[in-house]
């Protein structure tokens, strides 16, 4: 799970109602970890930012030895490659320093050869990732050294809402039926991307990990307004939408997890509040109706716990 809260009493309770084990918080302080609870360690790699010291990521070893250090996420959206290449070898090298057992992510390209629809674009993550590992190689005499490929995985669409998951044209190929779950924007961008691993020399095999999954929309309509640049939801939510396109995604990794190496997926949102404007355009999942320690499960949290449970 992805846990937004900073409070320490809403991550455990946060934790503990939705059965989670894994949960990611976006930043590197490690001060307070869920007791029983595992979470990769975020790096960030943004152009301007304060590189850890050795010192500091030494401590941070220390705390959570083996760690899964997630570096960068989301640089094909903002950052072009050479912006953040000596980041990211600072940190590969100096992480390893500080703890050789620890696993290293790449950074977590958005999505694949799949951009988005009815929004700006950005460089897709396969030509982003491809220039990195060449320019890597170049620079430094030999390939990225992590140990996990992460990719976050979002269906963003603008222009036909809800976002179901899939491409108009799947929806309209298939119906009234769904589509196959491999029809999946996701689906089809994580095999791509396995493709892609596999296609490198000696690294075919190597484990993924899915650093954000989850979806944008979940109203029939959107407002833009002088007061919410970023959409505003209106219309009618559509939790039985997001239940169907979590379901799919869910149901292929889970039959692709081992052929496919993909050791983890983390699922975005436990809470947002989805009816009104947000700053980043996002009314999508939301698995919990408050941000409070005492939150109870919305109906697609329910139906999530059920959905999880062995």
């Amino acid at each position: 799970m992805i846990v937004d809260s900073g409070d320490p009493a809403v991550i455990t309770a946060t934790l503990d109602i939705l059965e989670a084990d894994w949960y990611l918080k976006f930043t590197a302080d490690i001060s307070y970890s869920a007791p029983g609870k595992s979470r990769p360690i975020y790096i960030d790699v943004s152009p301007g930012a304060t590189w850890l010291t050795p010192t500091e990521l030494k401590a941070k070893a220390d705390q959570i030895p083996g760690a899964v250090w997630y570096v960068s996420g989301e640089p094909n959206r903002q950052f072009s490659v050479d912006s953040i290449i000596e980041g990211l070898r600072y940190y590969y090298t100096e992480i390893r320093i500080a703890d050789p057992t620890a696993k290293i992510t790449s950074p977590s390209v958005l999505n694949w050869d799949f951009t988005c629809i009815g929004c700006g674009g950005f460089t897709t993550g396969h030509f982003w990732m491809n220039e990195l590992v060449v320019r890597y190689q170049e620079l430094y005499g030999e390939g990225p050294p992590w140990d996990l490929w992460a990719i976050d995985l979002y269906p963003l669409d603008w222009w036909n809402l809800p976002n179901t998951g899939f491409l108009p044209e799947t929806i309209a190929q298939y119906a009234p039926n769904l589509p196959p779950e491999s029809e999946s924007i996701p689906a089809i961008q994580l095999q791509a991307y396995r493709e892609y691993i596999d296609s490198l020399p000696g690294k075919a095999g190597e484990p993924i990990l899915v650093t954000e999954l989850g979806i944008h929309w979940g109203y029939s309509e959107i407002s833009f307004t002088p007061e919410c640049g970023a959409g505003a939801p209106t219309g009618e939510y559509k939790p039985l939408v997001l239940r169907d396109y979590l379901s799919s995604v869910y149901n292929w990794l889970e039959d692709h997890a081992i052929s496919h190496n993909i050791e983890r997926w983390y699922t975005y949102t436990t809470y947002s509040d989805v009816a009104n404007c947000r700053y980043d355009g996002y009314s999508g999942i939301t698995l919990l109706d408050s941000p409070h320690p005492s939150a109870g499960l919305t109906d697609l949290g329910r139906w999530y716990l059920s959905r999880s449970s062995p």
